[in-house]
């Protein structure tokens, strides 16, 4: 089982390192198509799936952690750095404080998911962001919600998958 949870863990890392998903034509996968394809509750049910396998990483890596430590425990200040850094590709957030007692206290901050999908139809109205792909939309999306500016991100994924495009073409050509 251990061997398995490490290897589920870095097909997951890989996953999240790869590139923005081409066809072999080299043209980039159109999001945009699909999501408006689908009804708002297949939309919803998407979401929901993507965000219970994402809660499930943080209890996931902590275990992976221990392993590799041989069965210590975390310290409250590395529990505290791993949620920090799980938060990063959660959509449900979890707060983490330590106390000057050294506890920790965990609290969840719950996201609609029906308003990340709405907030995600709007972004996929633009033909701009057809090749953005799902979950880069969904961050986008919990920034959006959260009030962060997001004109940038966008503007760096299109240019992003742009480039990757063009390296695709390049190679095909060659």
């Amino acid at each position: 089982m251990k061997i398995l949870s490490k290897l589920l863990f870095l097909i997951f890392l890989l996953i999240l390192i790869l590139p923005t998903s081409l066809s072999a034509s080299g043209e980039p996968y159109n999001y945009r198509e699909t999501w408006n394809s689908w009804t708002d509750y297949q939309r919803y049910v998407y979401l929901w799936g993507f965000s219970d396998a994402r809660k499930q990483i943080w209890v996931d890596i902590s275990g992976i952690i221990k392993e590799f430590r041989e069965d210590k425990t975390l310290s409250l200040y590395e529990l505290k750095s791993l949620i920090d850094l799980t938060n990063k590709i959660a959509i449900i957030e979890t707060n983490a404080s330590i106390t000057d007692y050294e506890e920790i206290n965990i609290g969840l901050q719950p996201v609609d998911l029906k308003v990340i999908r709405d907030i995600m139809n709007d972004l996929y109205k633009e033909p701009a962001n057809s090749y953005i792909s799902f979950q880069t939309m969904i961050f986008i999306a919990k920034d959006k919600l959260a009030g962060k500016p997001i004109e940038n991100k966008l503007i760096e994924e299109r240019k992003s998958i742009k480039e990757a495009e063009e390296k695709m073409q390049e190679l095909l050509t060659k």
